[in-house]
């Protein structure tokens, strides 16, 4: 967390400094995957307890962690920042995490699942309420 408030005052290349810390701290490296995961359980929760602006909070510290770990082009964590996002009828981020999903490798469908949405957002008319995908299990 502390690496990640540092973004929002240094003007350099946050990236090259988070991989010299991870470089010097190999420990903290490794437990980028532990933090992500707890994030995005964390998101979870909140979106099923209607807890969107929560959830969208977690979804993003998720995504911030989770650079350069096997949650960084996960469909389901942006497919689910949308679901959020829209249905605090924020339909212009909705539509930015939808699209994401297609940037991602397709799996259970999710490509499908994100064209659908980006339809019906585009409409700004929501027809019913998708249900959030929880990420498989491997």
């Amino acid at each position: 967390e502390n690496l990640l408030m540092c973004a929002y005052t240094r003007k350099d290349d946050l990236k090259a400094g988070r991989d010299e810390v991870y470089e010097l701290f190999p420990r903290l490296a490794e437990r980028r995957n532990q933090l992500a995961g707890i994030h995005a359980e964390l998101a979870y929760s909140r979106m099923l307890s209607g807890d969107y602006g929560g959830a969208v909070s977690e979804y993003r510290t998720c995504c911030a962690i989770s650079v350069g770990t096997f949650l960084k082009e996960s469909p389901w964590i942006y497919y689910n920042t949308g679901l959020c996002e829209e249905r605090q009828r924020n339909y212009t981020a909705a539509e930015k995490y939808y699209r994401k999903v297609l940037d991602c490798e397709d799996y259970f469908d999710y490509h499908s699942l994100a064209r659908k949405s980006i339809e019906r957002v585009r409409t700004k008319n929501p027809s019913g309420h998708q249900k959030a995908c929880m990420r498989p299990h491997p």
